[in-house]
C-alpha cells in the first residue's frame, strides 16, 4: 500500500515561523521560473481545478455531442441544435431469432416519435407533422420525412427524418424542428398580394422593374412570384415564432430571391439570394508530386481558386465564412515554412484554377489524398470525416521542424489537421503519400472514438489501425509509405510492412524493421514504449486475417473493434477480444471469419486471455466532508468559508482576496490559491485548527495554482501567457517548467499553437495534471485559428522521483466548431471521470459535461447559465458549481449524478450558498492508496523495504532488504502489466540476494519476494 504521508501542523507552524524571518524571493528573468519559495511542505492530498479564463475565441460554426438519455438507455443523443436533439441513435436487438410482426411504416414512425418524446418534447406528433416522403432502402430500411406544422401551416425550414430498421422498428431520428409560442396568430393582417408589392419594393427600391421576355420567363420558370404562408423563426424578434409569407420572386435570369414578409406587420424578415453567380465548387486536373494527373475539388471565391473542396455532402455554404472558415468542407493551405512564433498559414489559391507549379503539386497531392480518406470512411464504414459529424478536414502543406525550421523527415496529425513536411534524409515530400495521408487522418478518427492513450500497448494498437487504414485508403499493396521512402534509408522501398514487418531487415533498430511476433516484442521506454515498433505484431495479425476473409471484411471487423469496443487503456488481449466480438457482431459466433481471427492473433502470439478492467475505482476517504466557497458579496469582507455540506456551519477563513479557485489536498488539510495581488498563498483549511495563511511564493506574475494531492508539489502558470507551467517540488525545494505544445503521433515531432495554460489539477497519481489551454495558429490571409482544449501533461515522474518528461495528450482529439471546454476536474472516487465547463461559442450557451475517459463516453451534467467550475462531492454521487442568476450575481449549486457519473436527471440546480462561487468539495480525512488503484501496477513498497541494484542493470542484480528474509520465498519478476515474466525460488536467508537475468528482454520491471509473510518489490530497468 501506497502511504499518503501529511506534514504536522505543528511542523507547518515552525515552518511558517522560519519562513517568515529568511525567505526572499526573486525571479530569474532569463530562465523565466520563480527561484525561491516558501519551502513548508504542504502535507496531503486531494485537489479540485481552478478559474479558467476564456477569451472568446474565434471558433467556427456549429454544435457538440452528447450521451445517452438516462431514463432510455437504448437512446442516444449524438447532436444537438437549438435546444433540441438533431441526431438520435437507437440500439435495437435485432437478432434474427426474435419473433416480430412488422407495423406499417406509418404506424412504426409516429410509434417511434412517441417513444423518443421524453426526447424531443413533442407530445403529438400526428398533430405536428405530415409525412412529405417515404423511402426504402436496399436493405430494407425505411427512411420517411416529415415536415413540421403548426395548425396546419408548414414551419419553414423544420424537417425531420425518421429511420426504421428491416423490422420496422425506429432506430434512428434527425433534422430541425423549432417549439413554436403557442399564442401564434395564424389568420394574415396582411393579403399575399401586399405582401408580394413589399418584397417588389424592396428589390428595385424605387426604380421601376423591367419586365421579363417571354424567353426569360420561361428560363425561371416565372409566372408570378410564389406567396405561401409559413411559420418562420427568428431568434432575434420578440416573439421568435412568426407568421410569414415564404414569397420565392425571380425578377432576372440571374436572381431567384427569398423573402419572409410578417404577415402581420408587412416587415421583411429575411432574405437569401438563392443563385450564385460565380462563387462555388469547381474541378480542375493537376498533376500530383508522383506527376500523375488528378481530378481535384476546388472553389472560386470572387475572382479567386482556392484549394477548397465544398462538393461533399457535409460542406454548409450557408454557415460557412469563406475561403478561411468553410464548415464541413475540405481545405489545404501553406505553412510556407514557417516556425515557432512566426508560424503562419496562407491559402493556396490561383487566378484561373490551374495548378500547374511545383508548390501546387504538393497541394495537389495533399487535396487529393483528404478527399480519398473522406471518400472511404464514407462509403465502406459510413463515418462523415474524421470527426463523424462532417467536420471540417484541414491539410498543411510545406511544414518545417516546430522547433528549428528545418526541413521535416515526417507527417503529423495534430488533432485539429494534417501537416506534411517535404521530406529531408529518409523521406520524400511526405503529402505524395496517400496512406501516409490515411494513416495520420486515421489517428483523427482513433481520436474521435476510442481515443487510445500513445504509450505502450494501447499506443501500439493506435499505430497499428492507422496502419491497417492507411493501407486500406491506398490498397494497392501491403505497405506504407512507398511514395516517399529514399532507398538510401529504406532499402525494402517502404517506411513499414504489414505482410513482412521486418520489412527486409534483420534487427530492431534497423530503419523499417518491426517486430511480427509477441516473441520479439519491445520493451524498452524509447518510442512511448515502443508505439511504433510493437504496431508491426498487430499489422501482421490483420494481414493474416485479411488474407483469409478479404481486405474488405477484415476492415469492416477491426473498424467495428475501434468504434465499439476499444477504450482508452486497450491493451494487445483487448484488441484480440474486440476484433473477434466484432466479427461475431458481423458474421455470426460460428461464423469462418470469426475463427479466423483467432487463428492470426494466435499466429502473433497474442493469445486467450482476459481483458484489463481500466475502471477501478479509489478507496473512498473516511472523513468528514466540507466546502470552500468563496464569496462574491461586496458588503461581506471575508473571502473564502469552510462549510460542512449540510451548511450547519459556516466558518469564515480569511479576507484575501482571490484571483483564483483554491486548490485543496487529499486530506483537506491544507489549500493554496492565487491572491488579488497575483502571488501564491496557502492557507490551513481542516476543521479544528486556525486558518493559519501564508505566502507560498511572492512573486506578482501567477494567475493560477494547484497542489497535488500528497501536498509534495504545485503547478502554477503565470498572467504573463508564456505558454509554460511551472512545478515546483517541496522535498527537494526545485522549479521544473515545461512547454506547452499539441502532440502528434510522429516521434519527435510535437506541433506548436499553444498560447497558454490556465486551469490546473493533479491527478491520483501525483505524476499528471490536468489543465485547459488556448491555442491559436495565426492566419496571414484571414481569421486566426482559435481554441480552448484540455489537456494532461506528465509532469513528474513517481520510478526517478524526479520531474516528469513534459509528454502531452488530450483530452478530445477535437471539438465541434464553435465549442471551447475548460476547467476540468477529477471525480474523487474514479480517477478515469472528470467534468468541465463547456461554452457553444455560436449560441452563447454553457454546459457542464462529465466524460468518461476510458470509454470516451460524455454527457450533459447540466445547462447551466454560466461557467460552472464543477467540484466532485467525496462519493461522486453530486457535483457543484457556480451559477449566474443574468445580472452578474453568482451563487453556489449541486445537482445528483446518476451512476455513470458523467451525466444528470436533475433538470434543476438545487442552491446551496447565495453570493459564492468557486465551490470545492473536499474531506477532513486520510485514506491510503495502493499504486494498483490509480495505475494497475503492482506498487513498489508493500510491507518491508527492498532496494535494487545496480538499477538499471545489465544482467545481474541484487535485492536488499531491511529485515532477513526467510529461506523458502519466491523472487518474481513482472512487467508493467502485472504479467509474471520469471519466477525462482529463493534459497538465500541473507539479507541481500543476487539473481542473473540473461534472457529478461530490455525493458521496466517490478521485482519482487514473496515468502508468504512478507512482501519487498522495487522496480528496475534492464538495459540490454
Amino acid at each position: 500500500m501506497k502511504k499518503l504521508y501529511f506534514v504536522p501542523f505543528v511542523l507547518l507552524l515552525v515552518c511558517l515561523s522560519v519562513f517568515s524571518a529568511n525567505a526572499q524571493n526573486t525571479f530569474d528573468a532569463k530562465k523565466r521560473k520563480p527561484v525561491a519559495v516558501n519551502t513548508t511542505s504542504l502535507h496531503a492530498k486531494k485537489i479540485n481545478g481552478s478559474g479558467a479564463r476564456f477569451s472568446n475565441p474565434a471558433l467556427s460554426k456549429n454544435s457538440r455531442t452528447f450521451g445517452i438519455d438516462p431514463k432510455q438507455k437504448l437512446h442516444r443523443v449524438l447532436h444537438v441544435e437549438g435546444g433540441h436533439p438533431a441526431f438520435i441513435a437507437t440500439k435495437r436487438d435485432v437478432t434474427s431469432s426474435r419473433v416480430f410482426v412488422r407495423k406499417d411504416a406509418v404506424t412504426a414512425c409516429f410509434d417511434y416519435l412517441h417513444e423518443l418524446s421524453p426526447l424531443l418534447h413533442i407530445e403529438n406528433a400526428r398533430e405536428n407533422f405530415i409525412i412529405s416522403r417515404t423511402k426504402t432502402d436496399r436493405n430494407n430500411g425505411t427512411h420517411i420525412r416529415l415536415q413540421q406544422n403548426y395548425k396546419g401551416i408548414p414551419v419553414h425550414g423544420a424537417e425531420v427524418v425518421v429511420h426504421l430498421n428491416s423490422f420496422g422498428e425506429g432506430e434512428a431520428f434527425n433534422g430541425r424542428y423549432i417549439t413554436p409560442d403557442n399564442d401564434i396568430d395564424i389568420v394574415p393582417s396582411v393579403g399575399r398580394n401586399a405582401a408580394v408589392s413589399r418584397v417588389k419594393a424592396d428589390v428595385f427600391k424605387g426604380k421601376p422593374a423591367r419586365p421579363l421576355t417571354a424567353l426569360e420567363k420561361q428560363l425561371v420558370q416565372y409566372h408570378e412570384p410564389e406567396a405561401t404562408l409559413c411559420i418562420y423563426e427568428d431568434n432575434g424578434l420578440v416573439k421568435k415564432s412568426v407568421l410569414a409569407y415564404h414569397v420565392v420572386y425571380s425578377p432576372a435570369i440571374h436572381k431567384r430571391l427569398e423573402y419572409f414578409v410578417d404577415a402581420h406587420t408587412g416587415t421583411v424578415l429575411h432574405t437569401i439570394n438563392t443563385v450564385c453567380l460565380v462563387d462555388g465548387p469547381k474541378v480542375t486536373t493537376a498533376n500530383d508530386l508522383n506527376g500523375v494527373s488528378q481530378t481535384v475539388h476546388t472553389y472560386q471565391v470572387g475572382a479567386g481558386y482556392y484549394m477548397l473542396d465544398g462538393s461533399r455532402a457535409m460542406f454548409n455554404a450557408t454557415t460557412s465564412v469563406l475561403p478561411d472558415e468553410p464548415v464541413g468542407g475540405i481545405l489545404t493551405v501553406d505553412m510556407d515554412n514557417t516556425f515557432g512564433d512566426d508560424a503562419s498559414i496562407l491559402h493556396v489559391a490561383t487566378g484561373n484554377n490551374v495548378w500547374n507549379t511545383a508548390n501546387h503539386a504538393k497541394a495537389v497531392s495533399a487535396h487529393f489524398n483528404a478527399g480519398k480518406a473522406y471518400e472511404y470512411f464514407l462509403n465502406n464504414h459510413g463515418r462523415s470525416s474524421i470527426n463523424g459529424k462532417g467536420g471540417t478536414m484541414l491539410s498543411l502543406i510545406n511544414v518545417s521542424d516546430p522547433d528549428n525550421g528545418e526541413a521535416l523527415d515526417n507527417a503529423f496529425w495534430n488533432g485539429k489537421a494534417m501537416f506534411y513536411g517535404n521530406g529531408n534524409i529518409a523521406l520524400k515530400p511526405l503529402a505524395g503519400g496517400l496512406d501516409v495521408a490515411g494513416h495520420e487522418m486515421t489517428h483523427g478518427v482513433i481520436e474521435n472514438t476510442a481515443n487510445l492513450q500513445y504509450e505502450g500497448e494501447s499506443g501500439a494498437i493506435n499505430e497499428s489501425l492507422a496502419d491497417i487504414f492507411g493501407s486500406m485508403i491506398d490498397p494497392d499493396d501491403w505497405t506504407i509509405g512507398e511514395d516517399v521512402a529514399k532507398l538510401a534509408t529504406y532499402p525494402s522501398g517502404a517506411v513499414r510492412s504489414l505482410e513482412d514487418p521486418h520489412n527486409g531487415r534483420t534487427t530492431l533498430g534497423q530503419p523499417g524493421f518491426q517486430p511480427k511476433h509477441m516473441n520479439e516484442k519491445y520493451n524498452g521506454l524509447e518510442d512511448n514504449g515502443g508505439v511504433h515498433i510493437n504496431s508491426g505484431i498487430t499489422n501482421h495479425a490483420f494481414f493474416l486475417l485479411a488474407e483469409a476473409i478479404t481486405r474488405e471484411k477484415a476492415a469492416s471487423v477491426f473498424y467495428k473493434a475501434l468504434d465499439d469496443y476499444l477504450t482508452k487503456s486497450s491493451k494487445f488481449i483487448d484488441l484480440r477480444l474486440a476484433v473477434i466480438s466484432a466479427a461475431e457482431d458481423l458474421f455470426g459466433t460460428s461464423s469462418n471469419e470469426v475463427a479466423s481471427a483467432r487463428v492470426a492473433f494466435d499466429a502473433v502470439g497474442i493469445t486467450e486471455g482476459e481483458g484489463g478492467d481500466y475502471e477501478d475505482p479509489l478507496p473512498p476517504n473516511p472523513g468528514a466532508e466540507f466546502l470552500l466557497i468563496y464569496n462574491t458579496d461586496p458588503g461581506n469582507p471575508n473571502s473564502l468559508y469552510r462549510a460542512n455540506v449540510n451548511l450547519v456551519r459556516v466558518d469564515p477563513l480569511t479576507t484575501t482576496k482571490f484571483a483564483s479557485r483554491p486548490s485543496v489536498t487529499d486530506d483537506g488539510s491544507i489549500a493554496v490559491f492565487v491572491a488579488q495581488d497575483k502571488t501564491i498563498h496557502a492557507i490551513v483549511t481542516a476543521p479544528g485548527e486556525n486558518a493559519e495563511e501564508f505566502v507560498v511564493q511572492n512573486e506578482t506574475i501567477w494567475s493560477n495554482v494547484a497542489v497535488s494531492k500528497d501536498g509534495n508539489r504545485m503547478a502554477a502558470v503565470t498572467g504573463n501567457e508564456d505558454n509554460t507551467i511551472y512545478v515546483y517540488d517541496f522535498v527537494t525545494e526545485e522549479w521544473g517548467e515545461f512547454s506547452l505544445y499539441n502532440p502528434t503521433y510522429s516521434d519527435g515531432i510535437n506541433s506548436g499553437g499553444t498560447v497558454y495554460a490556465d486551469a490546473l489539477e493533479w491527478d491520483y497519481t501525483g505524476e499528471y495534471i490536468l489543465y485547459d489551454a488556448f491555442n491559436r495558429i495565426e492566419n496571414n490571409d484571414g481569421n486566426d485559428i482559435e481554441y480552448w482544449d484540455v489537456n494532461f501533461i506528465h509532469a513528474w515522474n513517481e520510478t526517478d522521483d524526479d520531474f516528469g518528461d513534459g509528454t502531452i495528450q488530450k483530452l478530445f482529439s477535437s471539438l465541434p466548431e464553435g465549442v471551447s471546454i475548460g476547467n476540468p476536474t477529477f471525480a474523487k472516487l474514479s480517477p478515469y471521470i472528470v467534468a468541465f465547463d463547456m461554452v457553444d461559442e455560436t449560441t452563447n450557451e454553457y454546459f457542464i459535461l462529465g466524460s468518461n475517459i476510458e470509454t470516451g463516453e460524455t454527457d450533459v451534467i447540466f445547462a447551466n447559465s454560466s461557467l460552472g467550475f464543477p467540484s466532485f462531492n467525496k462519493n461522486d454521487s453530486r457535483v457543484a458549481f457556480t451559477v449566474e442568476d443574468g445580472i452578474e450575481l453568482y451563487h453556489t449549486a449541486f445537482v445528483n449524478l446518476n451512476a455513470d457519473k458523467i451525466s444528470s436527471s436533475d433538470t434543476e440546480a438545487t442552491t446551496l450558498l447565495e453570493s459564492s462561487k468557486w465551490a470545492v468539495y473536499f474531506t477532513a480525512g486520510e485514506r491510503d492508496i495502493d499504486d494498483d488503484d490509480v495505475t494497475g501496477v503492482e506498487d513498489e513498497q508493500k510491507n518491508i523495504s527492498m532496494t535494487c541494484y545496480p538499477n538499471p542493470f545489465a544482467s545481474d542484480i541484487s535485492m536488499t532488504l531491511t529485515q532477513e528474509f526467510v529461506s523458502g520465498g519466491r523472487v518474481e519478476v513482472m512487467n508493467l502489466m502485472g504479467q509474471e515474466m520469471y519466477g525462482v525460488e529463493a534459497q538465500s536467508s541473507s539479507e541481500a540476494i543476487s539473481m542473473k537475468f540473461d534472457d529478461l528482454p530490455a525493458g521496466q520491471y517490478i521485482i519482487r519476494i514473496n515468502n508468504g509473510k512478507r512482501v519487498g518489490s522495487c522496480r528496475a530497468v534492464k538495459v540490454r
